[in-house]
């Protein structure tokens, strides 16, 4: 490097030090992710520019393609459509009985046959948007559906009613040359057929039009409208395309665009119409690079050609790729700079942030919090600053939330107390008076209710031992069955192993009270209760099964999310959640001969020793 070289790159520097040293932190901030974002980004975008030309010109080229297959469908889906109208007419028995008739040749008035005529032609043929005459072509006349024609002159004698014989009634389809001879106005595409009539009866045998009556012919004319807009459509994007419709003669049917003549060679033709169907490329008379797409007509044989330059696709298809990229890299600088600012703006929030908690620390304001919304490196410092407050809010609030509870379980405690023994003597006395009555079902009852509520009253401890619940529970079912005299029977299976594990307590009564209520809701009596409990793969399985209405899967979901009523069977289950945690709890499934069977999965959790000598 010469000294010239090196001054210079000196002179750079100190004056980027200088305008450097003129800026904020924030300015620098700003355009530093400027260049760190923009140069990387436009690096890309020129990366994407150069590496799509390509690609976009070969699925240009195969969208071109399938166009000119999805126009060739449309255009075969309506030559099907004629060809169909030519077989129908032939067993059309309106004009059978014109032709059969002994005196059609020598009709004086052939008004009336040409007004039946263009009757059955208007039938089949009117409708169709591509066809712009049909004629029905006699030796002595011409009858037409549109206008009146005269005689084509010798085409009993010409190559193409030979044609039409050679194939014995099938469609010819014919060409603009080929129909030239025959009128001296403008020709049209066309198909043909003879019209060899057949009069069907309605037990389906068919009856040929003798051979000693007039052996006419039908010819349909199509619109060169109704291919030249089918066939413009394929070269509609392209500003230099052309389009043709090419006999397998070499005729040229219909063409357009901007060539006259098809620029394609014999060789590349012969190859196009051995393809069908496909996209070949090929170099153009001055050297240019062309594409041709083609596909043929299923129906008439015909080709359908779409060329155009490859070159000139390239060049349109670059100048607009090139003004994306501008627009993107405009895009890009506009986001970019857009997104430094906001990233500085919040950099200087975040300091500022600081500063106020500080000034606010300063004037003995200990409960000061910076709000910290987001985690980022400023995030250390205001967990720091923030500690402190954070940590004296905390124990404040524990403190005053101790205190309120343990006043609420004062209070509830007191309650619990009075309440038991006002219910419990008051029982009594209702118990005393029944058995001086001589009502010992009564006074049954009141026993059980006494030890049920004795129990429930007991909220010491969230879980208990199976079997003081299972005591309860009978209690429970006892009370129901003298309720509900006769409706149902319960059947117990219980292992004998679960009675001294310790389980979440009367997590049974809302099973049952949901298939006595619930279940049985239809029944009067025959109603039965299954209760099986055991171990299984080390947790508590209960399950409690009825024959009764059963739970459809929608009901099972809404009673387990609590949105079904049984705020029971909902709090229970969430219970045994929060306790065993997730995988255990209810499951509702139908029972097998109909009902419902509800599955109660627990940890197993043995008793300790002083409950169960309490117990027994």
């Amino acid at each position: 490097m010469d000294q010239s070289t090196g001054r210079g790159w000196r002179g750079i520097h100190n004056h980027l030090k200088r305008l450097g040293s003129r800026l904020s932190v924030k300015g620098k901030l700003v355009l530093c992710i400027i260049l760190v974002s923009i140069a990387p980004q436009c690096l890309l975008a020129l990366r994407f520019f150069n590496s799509s030309k390509d690609t976009l010109v070969t699925t240009t080229q195969r969208d071109i393609y399938q166009l000119v297959q999805v126009n060739n469908e449309l255009l075969d889906q309506q030559l099907k459509t004629v060809r169909e109208a030519t077989m129908n007419i032939l067993v059309d028995k309106e004009l059978y009985k014109i032709f059969s008739d002994s005196s059609f040749g020598g009709l004086v008035d052939r008004s009336a046959v040409e007004k039946s005529i263009h009757s059955v032609l208007t039938k089949y043929f009117g409708s169709l948007a591509c066809v712009r005459q049909v004629d029905i072509i006699t030796r002595p006349y011409t009858y037409s559906m549109n206008t009146r024609v005269a005689q084509y002159r010798d085409f009993f004698a010409g190559e193409q009613y030979r044609r039409l014989t050679q194939r014995d009634g099938g469609i010819v389809w014919l060409g603009k040359s080929e129909m030239a001879d025959y009128q001296h106005s403008q020709t049209y595409l066309s198909c043909a057929r003879l019209l060899n009539l057949v009069y069907v009866e309605t037990s389906g045998i068919g009856t040929p039009l003798p051979e000693e009556y007039e052996r006419a012919a039908i010819r349909v004319q199509f619109s060169d409208e109704f291919f030249m807009d089918r066939l413009e459509k394929n070269v509609a994007s392209l500003d230099d395309g052309s389009y043709w419709l090419v006999s397998s003669g070499g005729e040229t049917l219909v063409s357009g665009g901007g060539a006259d003549e098809i620029p394609i060679s014999r060789d590349e033709m012969d190859r196009i119409w051995a393809q069908g169907s496909g996209i070949i490329g090929f170099t153009g008379a001055n050297g240019a690079r062309m594409v041709a797409c083609f596909d043929k007509l299923s129906q008439s044989g015909w080709m359908s050609l779409a060329v155009f330059s490859a070159d000139a696709l390239a060049n349109a298809l670059t100048a607009k790729l090139y003004n994306l990229f501008l627009g993107l890299i405009a895009v890009l600088a506009a986001t970019s700079i857009l997104a430094a600012a906001l990233a500085a703006s919040l950099v200087a929030g975040r300091i500022r942030g600081l500063d106020q908690g500080m000034a606010a620390l300063k004037a003995g304001d200990f409960t000061t919090q910076i709000i910290d919304e987001r985690r980022d490196e400023f995030s250390p410092l205001v967990d720091s600053f923030n500690r402190m407050s954070r940590t004296l809010r905390q124990l404040i609030d524990e403190n005053y939330k101790a205190r309120l509870s343990e006043q609420e379980a004062r209070i509830q405690t007191l309650m619990m107390q009075f309440n038991p023994h006002f219910l419990y003597n008051t029982l009594n006395v209702i118990n005393w008076r029944a058995l001086s009555g001589g009502d010992k079902k009564t006074s049954a009852m009141i026993v059980s209710l006494s030890r049920i509520l004795r129990y429930t009253c007991d909220v010491q401890q969230e879980q208990t031992r199976f079997a003081d619940d299972l005591e309860w529970i009978k209690q429970y079912l006892s009370l129901m069955e003298a309720r509900f005299q006769g409706l149902f029977t319960v059947e117990w299976a219980v292992d004998s192993a679960c009675m001294d594990l310790r389980l979440p307590k009367l997590f049974l009564q809302p099973l049952l009270e949901n298939c006595v209520l619930h279940g049985f809701s239809d029944r009067r009596s025959g109603g039965v209760i299954q209760i099986r409990m055991r171990l299984e793969d080390g947790d508590a399985l209960c399950e409690v099964e009825d024959n009764g209405v059963g739970m459809s899967d929608e009901q099972a979901r809404r009673a387990l999310s609590g949105r079904g009523g049984s705020l029971g069977l909902y709090n229970t289950h969430q219970r045994i959640m929060l306790k065993c945690g997730d995988g255990y709890g209810f499951a509702i499934h139908e029972a097998r001969g109909g009902g419902c069977l509800v599955r109660a999965r627990m940890r197993a959790d043995t008793a300790p020793e002083e409950d169960r000598r309490a117990s027994a």
